[in-house]
């Protein structure tokens, strides 16, 4: 028995229904569509941008042989442009292109976000760039404080697809705020641009000279109030001082328009002129002379010390006691009255010495031992005194 096999030839793959346009809304899912065949089933890819795209829980792929389909869950404006399904087998390729376009509220480009402060000098030019995304395309508006602006002779807006520049060709000390607005019917974003003139560096606070003794800290400081804010180098005798160079000795601090240098342990050597230079829209610069003299020796007078002091007033104190115990020693004793007695217990200025009470009451000296009561001798004038 003869057999005969006939096998089908192979067909490149070939186009039957071209990918269309799709139009969704941002958040949702997009399907993009083709037909083609070809023998053998050709194998499908998917491209976006030119970039191969991998099945994933972002975009998921189907095909039966011959209707082929991409499904994408749009999260981003960049979802959008593009899309080729390309078929392929051994005997050759096909492609289909179509255009996936996202509707969203518009907004501002993350990526290239509005420039939030801008510096000018008075006359310049001035563009202030915007990049925003959205469908269908949003209508743009600039607006300086309250005020929508239009083309004027020193005012250009320039708008294209995604781009919207606003041109300012002769800087006035009007500055402030500038905002630029962009809306359609998905809804709308703002984003805001502040404009400061700016002008050469000026000392609001300059430099004053100053003389220290050798092995003091010195403080230099000046204020500068100027925009944008200024480069400040600090000089010695011409020479530039770089900060971290050499941090025991300089310390240089910089906040919210202050500026300072701070020597610390100055020298003979430090005797020299220290100057501060700005260089931004301009440039200014001050001086100051820091003048280091050597230590003089003062001699002062001894001051004893708190203790020192107790210590001498104790001494003094015993002496006297010493002294009133001379003076007993050589008196006659006799008894006290009982009025006396009670004016002892009571009265002020007691001195105890060993087993003796000695008061000093209204010119009386008043004793009392363990073998008597209370006893009394007068001291009359130029006898016995302290």
């Amino acid at each position: 028995m003869l057999l005969c096999f006939v096998f089908p030839a192979e067909t490149k793959p070939s186009l039957r229904k071209e990918m269309d346009e799709v139009t969704a809304k941002l958040g949702q899912p997009a399907v993009m569509k083709c037909q083609i065949i070809g023998r053998p089933v050709p194998e499908i890819k998917w491209y976006h941008a030119g970039k191969e795209i991998i099945e994933s829980r972002k975009y998921e792929m189907s095909s039966d042989g011959r209707n082929h389909s991409l499904s994408i869950m749009t999260d981003q404006q960049e979802d959008e442009g593009e899309y080729t399904c390309k078929a392929i087998n051994d005997a050759g390729e096909a492609e289909t292109t179509g255009m996936l376009v996202l509707e969203a509220a518009p907004s501002f480009h993350p990526d290239y976000p509005l420039k939030e402060v801008h510096f000018a000098g008075l006359g310049t030019t001035l563009r202030i760039h915007a990049v925003y995304i959205g469908r269908p395309e949003p209508k743009i508006m600039w607006l300086h404080g309250a005020k929508t602006l239009e083309n004027t002779e020193d005012i250009s807006i320039e708008t294209t697809e995604h781009y919207t520049h606003l041109v300012i060709k002769n800087v006035q000390p009007d500055d402030g705020t500038y905002r630029c607005k962009v809306v359609n019917e998905y809804g709308e974003d703002s984003a805001y641009a502040e404009l400061f003139i700016s002008s050469p560096p000026e000392f609001t606070l300059p430099l004053v000279n100053h003389t220290a003794y050798m092995g003091e800290d010195v403080r230099f400081g000046v204020t500068i109030t100027v925009h944008p804010e200024p480069r400040v180098i600090w000089h010695k005798s011409g020479q530039k001082l770089i900060p971290g160079h050499d941090d025991k000795k300089y310390t240089f601090i910089s906040d919210k328009g202050l500026y300072q240098l701070i020597i610390h342990n100055v020298e003979t050597e430090d005797d020299a002129e220290y100057i501060t230079a700005t260089n931004s829209a301009g440039s200014a610069s001050c001086q100051a002379t820091l003048k280091v003299e050597r230590t003089t020796h003062v001699k002062k007078e001894y001051e004893p010390s708190e203790k020192e002091k107790q210590k001498i007033a104790g001494k003094e104190e015993l002496d006297k006691k010493v002294r009133l115990s001379q003076i007993l020693a050589g008196t006659v004793v006799t008894p006290l009255p009982p009025a006396a007695v009670e004016a002892v217990r009571e009265a002020p200025n007691l001195t105890v010495m060993g087993n003796v009470c000695i008061v000093i009451y209204d010119n009386i000296i008043l004793t009392e031992t363990k073998e008597r009561m209370f006893e009394q001798e007068k001291v009359s004038a130029g006898t016995n005194t302290l």
